[in-house]
């Protein structure tokens, strides 16, 4: 198996949620996918590595329609399709290291890089993996810009370029998951799942754009969780001074069901903690599906 770095140009910082989005990627050149690669994703802006997923079929050419932002005017003739998507929240890798990983530190930067070398592999996967848990011993984490944090926040705005893409880019993704996961400790606030790679960043109000991006406005849950909290069939009541699990009556599964009545699990810091005003029009919307579903 291959361990390949597939560089992010700078200004297109988005497409790497794209990338996630589709489970795809475009190229200019053909290159000698395997399934079962690694790709590791290399943004130009700084940022380092920003992500990693796998190859699950064979290079092929790429159709005319493509996802990625109109500002980007590279020709691409060819796609692979990817699998499991998994941001990077460890320690910042530069290119130079994950060049060096796969052997050749002085590789030109901003180029597809790849190797079947079984310890470019490991040494890869060791960059990816360190200092995963730093943050939460001091490592500093992302900033949330705290004017965005008052009463005057209007939720209803929305701040995200609809004209770049059909699909709205969540614009800071990776970051206020890494966020939620320091907060959470790793853990889903439901089930307690400490599984990494299905741990999402779960909005409470719609994501807006970045105003929309405190911890208080998230909570860090399982992936099949989450979906249910995004389809309103799971919502969290904020009852004294405990935050109360409830399971939507449209929901049969006894697996999901046995939730209803939970205590949440939530941050020490209190300002990271989910807003109640927030969980009131959450409440508000499950009580409205609700209500459509048993009284059309």
């Amino acid at each position: 198996m291959g361990t390949w770095i597939l560089p992010i140009r700078a200004g297109l910082d988005e497409h790497w949620e794209i990338a996630r989005e589709n489970q795809l990627w475009d190229l200019p050149n053909r290159q000698q996918f395997t399934v079962g690669d690694e790709v590791y994703f290399w943004q130009a802006s700084d940022k380092g590595i920003v992500g990693r997923a796998r190859v699950i079929a064979p290079i092929n050419i790429a159709p005319d329609s493509r996802p990625w932002l109109k500002i980007d005017d590279r020709k691409y003739r060819y796609r692979v399709k990817l699998e499991s998507f998994e941001d990077h929240i460890g320690q910042k890798i530069t290119w130079s290291e994950a060049a060096g990983a796969l052997g050749n530190p002085k590789f030109p930067a901003g180029q597809v890089h790849g190797s079947s070398e079984a310890a470019a592999a490991l040494a890869m996967t060791a960059l990816f993996e360190r200092g995963r848990d730093s943050a939460a011993h001091g490592t500093p984490l992302p900033t949330f810009d705290a004017t965005y944090v008052s009463d005057s926040v209007d939720y209803g705005v929305d701040l995200r370029d609809h004209e770049l893409r059909a699909i709205t880019i969540r614009r800071g993704q990776p970051q206020f998951r890494r966020l939620l996961l320091h907060h959470y400790r790793h853990k889903c606030a439901v089930t307690g799942t400490t599984e990494d790679r299905v741990l999402e960043a779960a909005h409470i109000r719609p994501y807006k754009g970045e105003h929309t991006n405190a911890p208080s406005n998230g909570i860090l849950l399982r992936a099949d969780i989450h979906t249910l909290f995004d389809s309103f069939l799971l919502t969290i009541i904020k009852e004294a001074d405990k935050y109360v699990v409830r399971v939507s009556p449209l929901v049969e599964d006894e697996t999901y069901r046995a939730l209803d009545g939970t205590e949440l699990t939530v941050p020490d810091d209190p300002a990271a903690r989910p807003a109640e005003e927030h969980l009131m029009v959450h409440n508000a919307d499950c009580q409205r599906l609700i209500s459509s579903v048993t009284n059309p």
